[in-house]
């Protein structure tokens, strides 16, 4: 006791096994010393370090000077620990009085952000305080390093232990009688242990010495147990029954007890406990919270879990009530879990997580998490979905991945999933971004939507609307949610208000609004310091605006109080969208300030994570644009304007006297560009100057196609690998279910591949075509199809059309390293595609996913009903779906599509083949009273045959079929009645001169018109492939030419080929909003036997009809 009451040292470690009387001592020093002084009983719950740094300043403010701003910080989001509130606590201990505090129970904290807190206590300079840390384990702190700095003063388990004379203190005061010799003997069997004796004298008390003194065991558990029994079985059956069923419980009140135990006298119950010393701990000064000591509730809890387990449920159902009706969700969660309620437990983990992230107590919301199993986190989508979202806020990168992918998962059962639920998903999805800024828009907006206004998810979901638009490119659209963001989130969600104003900022300084930047940054800046939040990641978007407003005026000192660091970069390593853009924004920051070092080491950093990245929208167009300029600064001379036109013409095949042709200007002009290009390239030919310039983002696309050769003679060429013809491979269905397919897809092969022979093929080199019969598209038949192509026939690149996905072709080609495109239309090869880069690096899918024409089938028909062109009944659509997988993925995916737009699926139907007759299937789908009927079936003959049926006796409901009416077959056979029904297609025929000089060649080499959709998109595919070839100087290196596939964008009778990292083509406008960056999503009507496009805008040819049935 003399050497704590003169203890001077920063840290007193008492630390000894449970029952060493270490309470008791630091209860009676306290009373001792003169010194002013508080304890903290600690908790499990105090693992959290918001809630620990709580307990600690209410204590610390009955000793010391306090700025009561802290308990502000404390309830905010994300706490100022660092900024404000650590400082400030230490400023308080710096007192002019010694004090002390004491921590009890310190083996109860685990986490190591509270350790971190304790170990800048003891740390502090000028301390005055002595930090008492009680505990049964020795604490993570660098307990060495205190020893010799004198700074510790250590008891433990030896010094705790009585020696004679506080043995024989101890039970006499019990008053247990005993003779020396027994006391003796007690000592031996107890070495000491203060609780050891405590219950021997108990029992002694109870029975007598000679009972008890000969058999007492000095091991510890068994001491507990025995005596806890044995001091049990001496009560009243009443007072048993009452500490059992209080046991259950760490702490509890009067309240707690007549809950659990249903009787109206516990407050006289717990008074008589305490009289009777049966190990009562008082927990405050007014005696309304109590603890047994822990030996003896856990001798409790076993006898009780012994007897009726059913008993054990009940109670443990009455203690989670009483504490979730209390607010204690942590401890609710703990007994919901103990009666084997899970369900509810997750429930209320879904129900109070978010209340926990907004006072910024993630670590709460994320040790609650730790009670269930993997299994149990899944099998709830309410706790799924909060798991995912817990996690998404902390560095487990792969757990959280798991669990979203697990509530992405939920995503695919609509009818099992309730609106609002969904909607929180969608808004987590758009937060992270991961799948790419265009999945993020479409998921913030549908997500917006189904939270609704009364969610405390709106303003977030607000929030990821607004940056999604951005960063689609769309920053008119994308102001007013983040406005609305910023003027929401002012009260409850200020972090947010936050963020989407320093997003506002950026997007009015990429449109050069610099007033608007700064105003909105500025009053960012304000909200950030009054509420203390300067050091969050919502407050970095404002600063990198303040950075990008003082740069361009060249005030460097200013823009070093708000420059992003490398560490701060690695901070948003969770939103990778947000990471691109800061390392984007920080490379023009260091531009304007003209210190390209710095620049070309933030757009290395950008260009790095965009590589990654599936979608970046307009921050590749931002990338390219900075590297740009950076090169040209980089650069001695830069290229002048007149030189960068000719600069883009020179991957393209004409000569010097075809680029004076194209440009209007003289042949030595041409040359004379040419000449100042190589010097400040430093190159010496065309081929260099190319990659040269390609490297330094000088030119990204080219002017290229089967008629750009006709003007460059063999010399100009940039090489000549052989005089063997360049094989092309085709795997076509010619009989079978899908042989009209087949048919058109040979003819525009054909076709493409005889005009660029015409044109002298590539490099002088012809382009020649085999192909082998798939028939039924079996997995056997494909197989072999493809082997027939690499092995036998040793083709130099494999071009297809639509085939049924098996998954081994990809895995053929990718062994022969073959380049492969295809238009299959299929999500499970993007997801492939995706999973493994390195491996399918040669495949390309030229058409978006199946699983877009779903969201575009629902924007389509918002578009009719919001232009006034169709006035639905009930806003139901009646699907019937073929059983393949294409069809019944494209119609699965309805249901969640179409309640983004405000219409729903009244009725599904699968077709069973083989189908003798289609009316009974019809007049199911006709008794539903559809607006719409959606056919989704690959199959040309089911089709036909289902659209005849249905004009024998058709409904007043708009007539959708999925694929096979853009075939021309399709017409020839439905004939007339085909008028006014709808189809729709990812990759047609645009109206323009690319197609109509398609239609024109294709009919005058055939005598038959294209269909819309598939002969197109391979006559595409074709000089998709040639032009790379040509670039890569043969197909030989077909890394090199696939590079070039890659990096291309053409435009083709059907659009704008380009393609995503995952190399599957864009689809506009699903996935982006620019119909100059993908190929367009086309509605088709047949009006006046020839199917017209009907939507979308700008490649509309004529406005939608009411179908003729409608008049009918």
């Amino acid at each position: 006791m003399a050497r704590l009451v003169d203890a001077s040292e920063s840290l007193v470690l008492i630390s000894a096994p449970p029952g060493w009387g270490k309470m008791a001592l630091v209860r009676q020093w306290m009373h001792t010393d003169r010194r002013p002084s508080v304890c903290i009983h600690l908790e499990h719950e105090d693992n959290d370090p918001v809630v620990f740094l709580k307990r600690l300043t209410v204590a610390l403010r009955g000793l010391v000077q306090l700025d009561p701003a802290v308990t502000t910080w404390l309830e905010l989001p994300e706490v100022p620990l660092d900024e404000l509130v650590m400082p400030t606590v230490k400023t308080a201990i710096a007192c002019e009085r010694p004090i002390l505090l004491g921590l009890l129970d310190a083996q109860v904290l685990e986490n190591a952000a509270c350790w971190t807190v304790i170990r800048r206590l003891v740390d502090a300079e000028d301390s005055r305080l002595t930090l008492t840390i009680v505990t049964r384990t020795d604490p993570p702190l660098p307990l060495a390093r205190l020893r010799a700095e004198a700074r510790l003063l250590e008891i433990r388990a030896e010094e705790l232990a009585f020696d004679r004379e506080e043995a024989e203190a101890l039970l006499d005061l019990i008053g247990a009688g005993v003779s020396d010799e027994e006391v003796g003997h007690l000592l031996a069997r107890t070495e000491g242990w203060a609780v050891g004796l405590a219950l021997a004298a108990l029992a002694i008390k109870q029975h007598s010495a000679d009972q008890v003194v000969p058999s007492l065991r000095g091991d510890q558990r068994e001491i507990a147990e025995y005596l806890a029994s044995e001091v049990i079985s001496l009560q009243a059956p009443e007072v048993v029954g009452f500490l059992e069923c209080t046991s259950i419980v760490s702490s509890f009140t009067t309240d707690l007890c007549s809950a659990l135990t249903l009787r109206d006298d516990a407050g006289e119950m717990l008074r008589a406990v305490e009289g009777r010393n049966l190990f009562l701990v008082p927990l405050d000064e007014h005696g309304e919270w109590y603890r047994y000591h822990h030996l003896f509730a856990e001798a409790l809890r076993a006898r009780l879990e012994r007897g009726n387990r059913g008993v054990l449920l009940e109670l443990h159902r009455r203690a989670a009530v009483w504490f979730e009706r209390h607010g204690w969700v942590g401890e609710a969660l703990e007994h919901w879990l103990a009666a084997d309620e899970t369900r509810q437990a997750g429930e209320l983990v879904a129900a109070h997580w978010r209340g926990e992230w907004w006072r910024g107590q993630i670590a709460t919301a994320r040790r609650w998490l730790d009670a269930f199993d993997g299994r149990q986190l899944v099998e709830n989508p309410p706790l799924t979905v909060a798991a995912a979202w817990i996690l998404s806020m902390t560095d487990e990168t792969e757990l959280q991945r798991r669990l979203m992918s697990a509530a992405e998962q939920l995503l695919e059962s609509p009818f099992l999933l309730d609106e609002a639920l969904r909607g929180e998903i969608l808004v987590l999805r758009a937060r992270l971004g991961r799948n790419g800024v265009h999945a993020m828009k479409a998921d913030a907006e549908l997500g917006r939507q189904l939270v609704g206004s009364e969610s405390d998810l709106a303003v977030v979901a607000d929030y990821c609307v607004g940056v999604a638009r951005m960063l689609c490119g769309e920053p008119a659209r994308a102001v007013g949610p983040l406005e609305q963001a910023a003027r929401e989130g002012l009260g409850s969600q200020p972090f947010v208000a936050v963020g989407a104003l320093g997003q506002l900022a950026l997007l009015h300084a990429g449109q050069g609004h610099w007033d608007d930047a700064e105003r909105c940054a500025a009053e960012a800046t304000r909200r950030a310091a009054d509420g203390g939040l300067a050091d969050y990641l919502s407050h970095q978007a404002s600063r990198l605006a303040h950075a990008l407003i003082h740069a361009r005026r060249g005030e460097s000192m200013e823009v070093e109080r708000t420059r992003l660091s490398p560490a701060g970069l690695r901070r948003l390593a969770g939103s990778p969208w947000f990471a691109i853009q800061s390392a984007l924004t920080m490379a023009e920051v260091e531009l304007d300030l003209g210190d390209c070092a710095a620049a070309e080491a933030w757009l290395s950093e950008a260009r790095h994570r965009l590589k990654e990245y599936p979608d970046a929208g307009i921050l590749t167009e931002v990338a390219d644009r900075l590297n740009s300029a950076l090169q040209q600064r980089l650069i001695a001379e830069p290229i002048s304007p007149s030189e960068t036109r000719v600069l883009r013409l020179l991957p393209t095949y004409l000569s010097a006297e075809g680029i004076a042709n194209r440009l209007f200007i003289s042949k030595n002009t041409v040359r004379t560009h040419i000449a100042a290009i190589y010097r400040k390239l430093a190159v010496a030919s065309r081929e260099a100057a190319v990659e040269r310039a390609c490297a330094l983002g000088l030119i990204s696309t080219i002017d290229t196609g089967p008629d750009a050769p006709d003007v460059a003679p063999p010399q100009a060429r940039l090489r000549r690998a052989s005089d063997q013809p360049i094989r092309i491979g085709s795997a076509l269905p010619m009989t079978g279910f899908a042989a009209a397919d087949g048919l058109e897809q040979l003819r525009a092969i054909t076709l493409a591949i005889e005009q660029w022979g015409v044109g002298g093929g590539i490099h002088g080199r012809p382009l020649e075509h085999v192909y082998v019969d798939v028939g039924d598209m079996s997995p056997r038949r494909m197989v072999a199809a493809f082997d027939s192509l690499i092995n036998e026939h040793h083709v130099d690149a494999i071009i297809n059309g639509y085939l049924l996905y098996t998954g081994e072709e990809h895995d053929l080609v990718s062994q022969s390293g073959t380049p492969y495109l295809h238009i299959n239309t299929s999500s499970r090869s993007e997801k492939l595609y995706r999973s493994n880069r390195d491996k399918y690096w040669m495949c390309f899918q030229c058409t978006p996913s199946e699983r877009l024409y779903a969201v575009a089938f629902g924007r389509f028909l918002h578009f009719l009903e919001s232009s006034g062109s169709f006035k639905p009944r009930a806003r139901e659509v009646a699907v019937v779906a073929g059983p393949d997988p294409y069809s019944m993925t494209i119609a699965r995916s309805l249901p969640a599509a179409l309640r983004g737009v405000g219409w729903r699926v009244s009725c599904f139907e699968t077709v069973r083949r083989p189908v003798h007759h289609w009316g009974a299937l019809l007049d199911r789908v006709r008794r539903a009273r559809a607006d719409v009927l959606f056919f989704s079936d690959i199959v040309l003959e089911d089709n036909v045959a289902f659209t005849q049926e249905f004009l024998s006796n058709p409904s007043r409901a708009l007539l959708y079929g999925q694929y096979s009416p853009t075939l021309r077959e399709f017409a020839d056979e439905v004939g007339p009645g085909a008028e006014g029904s709808l189809t729709s297609t990812v990759g047609g025929v645009l109206p323009g001169d690319k197609g109509a000089d398609f239609t024109t060649a294709f009919e005058a080499r055939f005598g038959t018109s294209p269909g819309r959709s598939a002969g197109a998109l391979l006559y595409d595919e074709v000089n998709l492939y040639a032009a790379a070839t040509a670039m890569a100087g043969g197909p030989e290196d077909a890394r090199r030419v696939c590079g070039h596939i890659a990096r291309l964008w053409i435009r083709g009778t059907t659009g704008i080929h380009h393609f995503s990292r995952e190399r599957v083509a864009l689809s506009y406008p699903s996935e982006t909003a620019d119909p100059s960056v993908g190929l367009p999503h086309i509605f088709l009507q047949v009006q006046g036997g020839h199917q017209r496009i009907v939507y979308p805008p700008p490649f509309v040819e004529a406005p939608f009809v009411t179908p003729p049935w409608f008049a009918e």
